[in-house]
């Protein structure tokens, strides 16, 4: 959709011009560097999906699993947004169904709910090749039992244990705090 050209470059910006979309009950939100400016998009592409009614559209969670993002998120459905077609989508380490963001119907328009489905898919989706840290190309791959998508540069040695430095390290390169910027 890319209907904003410039979304905001920081967390803090980002809950300001979607409050919203950040005021319900949530489980945690899960920011990294590398996919931040593909979800300040998202944020965008929504809200301009959404146009004046906002449906009581907000995040739920978005967290990363098996090395790509996971984002949930609640909205008041129209009664034709009740038809959902599913579909199986494969990554590293697993399977899992998701609602496509497409009409069940054949020839219905897309609803609301319908678009912001098949952004959230499409979003979710580019994170599975798409480095955590910086957003360059990447591969997911299992670190010491963790799936992380890391492209070369900042790719550890596989062997990497969940409470090394270097691990810590990562983390802190990859991470963006929701609650104070600029903090791990």
């Amino acid at each position: 959709m890319n209907t904003n050209h410039n979304p905001p470059s920081s967390v803090q910006a980002l809950k300001e011009r979607y409050s919203y979309m950040f005021a319900g009950k949530n489980i945690g939100f899960a920011l990294y560097r590398g996919w931040f400016a593909m979800f300040a998009q998202l944020c965008a592409d929504i809200d301009a999906a959404l146009g004046e009614n906002k449906r009581e559209f907000h995040w739920v969670q978005i967290k990363e699993k098996f090395g790509s993002y996971r984002m949930y998120y609640t909205m008041a459905l129209d009664a034709e947004d009740t038809p959902m077609v599913y579909e199986a989508v494969p990554g590293a380490g697993h399977v899992h169904l998701r609602p496509k963001g497409e009409p069940a119907h054949a020839n219905a328009p897309a609803s609301p709910a319908q678009v912001i489905r098949q952004l959230v898919n499409q979003a979710q989706d580019a994170t599975v090749d798409m480095c955590m840290v910086c957003g360059q190309p990447a591969d997911a791959d299992s670190y010491d039992g963790y799936y992380l998508t890391l492209c070369r540069e900042h790719a550890p040695d596989r062997h990497l244990s969940h409470g090394s430095p270097l691990w810590k390290k990562l983390w802190q390169a990859a991470r963006m705090s929701f609650d104070q910027e600029g903090s791990s």
